[in-house]
């Protein structure tokens, strides 16, 4: 016996009320925008024929075929330490190979706000006075970038051995 909710909807009184609307057909497979052999929830674009759909293959791995998915390399200048003058302070720091140049920074007694530390919040940008800055932020644009007037800290480092901002 089904369910009296399921009947709920479709009662004479709301058959009454709204003559205007159609009642679906039940399990007639005859729906306006399914064809037969349809699953119900099935986008239009893949609806009828399913040929010529390529789905992407999975290796062993579980990446796309193709090879495994990696990340870029670093770039040589990550590999080596940075010279960092921070001018406005007179401190000199060597940041090393997988030390952002903000944790020596804060490691050296200044106070840089960084609510984010991964580049996306635009609160530890400095000014360059001398160096070229690499920038892996997300915030700069591509033409701020090439100027290389600033940088964001707590994730760039820079091309040059040394760097002196405006700390």
């Amino acid at each position: 016996m089904p369910c009296w909710r399921s009947r709920r909807a479709w009662s004479s009184r709301a058959d009454a009320g709204c003559r205007h609307l159609s009642r679906p057909p039940r399990d007639s497979g005859a729906h306006p925008d399914r064809q037969a052999g349809d699953p119900p929830t099935s986008p239009a674009p893949y609806r009828g024929s399913r040929q010529g759909i390529r789905r992407p293959r999975r290796g062993p791995d579980r990446s796309l075929e193709g090879g495994p998915v990696t990340a870029a390399p670093e770039p040589a200048a990550a590999l080596a330490t940075v010279h960092v003058v921070c001018a406005a302070a007179g401190i000199s720091l060597a940041v090393p190979p997988g030390v952002s140049v903000l944790e020596c920074v804060r490691a050296a007694g200044l106070e840089v706000p960084a609510p984010c530390a991964d580049g996306r919040c635009g609160e530890c940008e400095t000014r360059v006075l001398e160096g070229t800055p690499e920038h892996r932020d997300g915030v700069l644009t591509a033409e701020e970038r090439a100027f290389g007037e600033t940088m964001m800290i707590c994730v760039s480092r820079s091309v040059t051995p040394q760097l002196v901002l405006d700390l």
